[in-house]
């Protein structure tokens, strides 16, 4: 993440990691990440534990599901796949 992208200001709009730049979940999420690719290492069953733990809140989760998802309503590629 870049550096001006801490708890203060955080991207509005969905940020994606490049493939296999992602090197860790709590850290990541925290500062804004909404998606890793190319898999799940980090953002799979490491985020769910990391939310049940309590160390990235729900809040934080919601906002990455709405980044991402957000963009794929407005153009209509949720109404056809």
């Amino acid at each position: 993440m870049p550096p001006f992208a801490t708890r203060r200001h955080r991207p509005r709009r969905t940020s994606l990691s490049d493939w296999g730049a992602t090197h860790s979940t709590v850290a990541a999420a925290n500062a804004g990440l909404s998606q890793q690719m190319p898999d799940d290492s980090y953002f799979g069953a490491p985020l769910k534990a990391a939310v049940l733990a309590g160390q990235v809140t729900n809040e934080t989760l919601d906002t990455m599901v709405t980044r991402v998802l957000t963009p794929l309503f407005a153009t209509g590629v949720m109404a056809n796949p």
